[in-house]
């Protein structure tokens, strides 16, 4: 059994738009994963099955300058070290499938206590935050995207070929990426194809007994990788070939952890393309 349902819109301040080594000015979809995977650790749901389709409905840069970390040094309070990181705010809605059956209430509880992409979140104008909570009823996903403000799912691109390099940081793999973003002519192929973090090239064995070398805090889970990026397509939540139906919206547009190996990757379809 798998319970799915809507959290949004809601609007969120401070959100981090540095979502990898590659991309800057849009929240990763590990932000959108992690946030689902949060809330599902929260009911007590382990392992990695869920999955969550990431809508924007509006975003901004912030253009307010970052507060360094203070400290005293020699009598003076200082800044000793200053976020390298672009944040922003937004309108988001994130539609979570989750294993098990789970109740509204439960949902709502876990979900007000959240953060997304690491800034806070708030209600949008007019309702309360336990008001966006809503559940996805069987197959009619329209349900749920009718009673949402215009917005553009961010989405792993389906059936295109000519979307499916992935970068390590290697220069032609990145330069083939640059040409094919914000192209004219790859519209007309289907959604506007934008740079988006992808997933992960892990370096070093992890499930190990002995903590790794170079890792800060014995405590926490530690693993040096390469970040990937990758192609991702904005797809309009009106548009109703993607979302026919809940099967159909979650297998176009949702992420997923999709792993192999040491590629540790956001969908299915990404997977496939770093694994070719």
């Amino acid at each position: 059994m798998t319970t799915r349902v809507s959290f949004g819109p809601f609007r969120a301040e401070n959100v981090n738009l540095s979502g990898s080594d590659f991309v800057t000015g849009i929240p990763s979809p590990s932000a959108a994963l992690g946030f689902v995977g949060a809330i599902a650790r929260k009911l007590g749901v382990l392992g990695w099955d869920h999955r969550a389709i990431l809508i924007i409905h509006d975003l901004e840069e912030g253009t307010g300058r970052q507060r360094g970390e203070q400290a005293i040094k020699a009598g003076r309070l200082i800044p000793v070290e200053i976020a390298e990181t672009v944040t922003g705010r937004g309108l988001f809605t994130i539609i979570a499938e989750i294993p098990g059956h789970h109740s509204i209430t439960s949902l709502t509880a876990a979900f007000i206590r959240m953060r997304f992409s690491g800034g806070s979140i708030f209600a949008p104008s007019g309702l309360s935050l336990p008001q966006v909570v809503r559940p996805v009823k069987g197959l009619d996903i329209s349900a749920i995207l009718a009673q949402l403000p215009r917005g553009m799912a961010l989405a792993p691109p389906q059936d295109r070929n000519d979307a499916r390099t992935v970068s390590f940081g290697e220069e032609t793999s990145l330069e083939d990426i640059a040409f094919r973003s914000y192209s004219a002519k790859g519209m007309k192929m289907g959604g506007y194809l934008v740079p988006c973090p992808v997933g992960y090239r892990v370096l070093e064995e992890t499930m190990t007994e002995t903590p790794p070398r170079r890792c800060r805090n014995t405590e926490i889970p530690f693993a040096l990788v390469d970040s990937a990026v990758g192609l991702a397509e904005y797809v309009s939540i009106r548009n109703r070939k993607a979302f026919e139906d809940t099967h159909a919206a979650f297998d176009a547009c949702g992420w997923a952890w999709s792993c192999t190996g040491n590629l540790k990757m956001f969908s299915p379809f990404h997977l496939g393309a770093a694994s070719a």
